[in-house]
């Protein structure tokens, strides 16, 4: 965690410092509240659960939408009416053409997916955002009153990862306010506060996420650095997921820094997750070539011992690639394509929680309140389908797709506000 540091000294010094500082807020801030309400039983994290586990929808759609076909198998384990239609190929628009042709980028007829091993190159560098996951969860499960104590020693700590659990924490408490706030928001490590950012954005409401956003820009921290974190994002305990929604937040909503995403789609020290939400962002029919390009030269780089994870990955996101905007429209439908969230849901193999968690965030940004996202029908329906169907089953996934769960379920009680199966003013053929 240490993108954008010039003097290590310095950096030590003034994180102790800053920590110390904080962790001084944060004694006053609690003995406040103390005085001010009589009790500190107002930091509850009790009743926190881990979403995926205990996901129940909050709504149910008024419409359904129509199982799409295919123009690629999907693994067996998925509904039989499902796997005849893809079999049919993409007659109803959806899917490739009636003469079942395969897709330009896609892998057709490939092997089924690898068995992942628990050292794969791939799964390991995930290894460090999971344990991050796991602490902050066991963390929270503990009694509310040890909280603050706890924070306190994190935010007081000389290591980037501590201060950002400490910050987590301190939003999970509803205490990431004031003072506290700008203190997490302007550590010297900037990974500290986007690390926390990203718990904001997965499991906190709009509101929480714009004022999060808003004291971190003012630390003024570079579209550069802010790039450079995205793509050396791999092993980290997180962070790089926001640093690129910060770094594209920057553009205009005509101007597509395609160069930059290109490398981060194809550079292999970016994170699993960084890499297929800018391939995502490319995949949009204004840049798709690039996208498409930077797919194969990622997948053209990879070797033997990289494992088998990314080359299965890598072909299933050109495959993904061939069913995204089939009918060749010149400019963006949906931020959500209900063909493409149903492929996800239904192809088993590799980190498939993991792959459907990464778009359902990307067409959810929320780096433009003007803009709210334009979901297709089935989005919501299909994404519930698949996390209810595998909750039972979760030891059957690598222990990393335990986090992707739960952004599923923060994801769906969002879609919620856009899809328009919950919308009776909508109907199926309605944008």
């Amino acid at each position: 965690m240490e993108h954008g540091m010039e003097n290590p000294k310095r950096i030590v010094l003034a994180a102790l410092a800053a920590a110390l500082a904080v962790a001084a807020v944060l004694a006053a801030f609690c003995a406040k509240r103390t005085a001010d309400r009589g009790t500190g039983d107002e930091v509850r994290t009790d009743a926190l659960r881990r979403p995926g586990s205990v996901y129940r929808p909050k709504a149910e759609p008024i419409l359904r939408a129509e199982r799409p076909a295919l123009p690629v198998p999907t693994e067996p384990g998925g509904d039989a009416d499902d796997a005849d239609d893809a079999e049919n190929g993409g007659e109803d628009g959806n899917g490739g053409d009636a003469d079942g042709e395969e897709p330009a980028s896609g892998t057709g007829e490939a092997a089924g997916p690898p068995e992942l091993r628990d050292g794969d190159p791939g799964l390991a560098a995930l290894e460090p955002e999971r344990l991050f996951s796991e602490t902050v969860w066991e963390t929270l499960s503990a009694p509310p009153e040890e909280l603050v104590p706890e924070a306190s020693r994190l935010l007081a700590s000389g290591e980037p990862e501590e201060r950002a659990l400490g910050g987590v924490l301190l939003f999970f408490g509803q205490m990431l306010e004031g003072e506290l706030l700008g203190s997490v928001a302007s550590d010297p490590d900037p990974l500290v506060p986007l690390t926390v950012f990203d718990w904001i954005r997965d499991f906190g409401t709009d509101d929480q996420a714009a004022v999060f956003r808003k004291a971190f820009a003012g630390r003024g921290t570079a579209p550069e650095e802010l790039l450079a974190c995205a793509e050396e994002s791999g092993g980290l305990a997180g962070g790089g997921r926001s640093a690129l929604d910060l770094f594209l937040a920057g553009f205009g909503e005509d101007e597509v820094p395609v160069e930059a995403l290109a490398r981060i789609v194809a550079s292999p020290r970016a994170s699993y997750d960084v890499r297929e939400q800018a391939l995502f962002k490319l995949l949009e029919p204004e840049t798709r070539p690039a996208g498409e390009d930077a797919l194969r030269a990622f997948a053209d780089s990879l070797q033997p011992e990289d494992g088998d994870l990314l080359p299965f990955a890598a072909e299933k996101l050109a495959d993904l690639a061939g069913i995204s905007n089939p009918d060749g429209d010149e400019e963006k439908v949906w931020d959500s394509e209900a063909p493409v969230v149903f492929f996800l849901a239904q192809t088993e193999g590799g980190l498939q929680a993991r792959d459907l968690a990464n778009y359902l965030e990307y067409a959810l940004r929320r780096d433009d309140p003007e803009f709210p996202p334009v979901v297709e029908l089935g989005t919501w329906e299909f994404a519930n389908d698949f996390l209810l169907s595998v909750r039972d089953r979760a030891g059957d996934y690598p222990a990393s797709e335990l986090d992707a769960f739960d952004r599923i379920a923060a994801s769906l009680d969002r879609l919620v506000e856009y899809d328009p199966a919950f919308n009776p003013f909508e109907t199926e053929e309605g944008d």
